[in-house]
This record gives C-alpha cells, structure tokens and sequence, in this order.
C-alpha cells in the first residue's frame, strides 16, 4: 500500500480529529479513505449526468450541490 506524507493546515487537522471522533474511525487516514470514496461517487455520478441535491427535511427545500 503506498504512503504519503500531506501537510494541512491547523484548520484542517482539526476537522480530521472531528470527523475521526464523529465517524468512530480509528485514525484520520481512514477519514481521507472515506472522503475519497465519496467525491469519486459524487464524480461518478455527475459524469453520468446525475446531480446531487440536498433536501431540508422541514421545508422541503433543496440545493444542488456542484463538485469543484
């Protein structure tokens, strides 16, 4: 399995120690898995010609959400 040295910022380590906490994920490269998985999904599916839109459950109101 290669590996990679990555410098974030002390903004970005905290919110890997957050989403490691709130995953219950047992270290942050898991958090980076994870986060990969899911933009390569979102990428997938935009390529399809799918979007991804988000839904507020009390107001029924959506946003569409457009990958960078």
């Amino acid at each position: 399995m290669p590996k990679y040295t990555i410098h974030f910022s002390s903004e970005a380590d905290r919110d890997l120690v957050r989403l490691t906490k709130a995953l219950g994920v047992s270290s942050k490269a898991d958090v980076v898995r994870r986060a990969l998985k899911l933009f390569r999904y979102v990428l997938d599916k935009q390529k399809a010609g799918r979007r991804l839109v988000v839904e507020n459950n009390r107001d029924k109101t959506k946003k569409e959400l457009i990958p960078i």
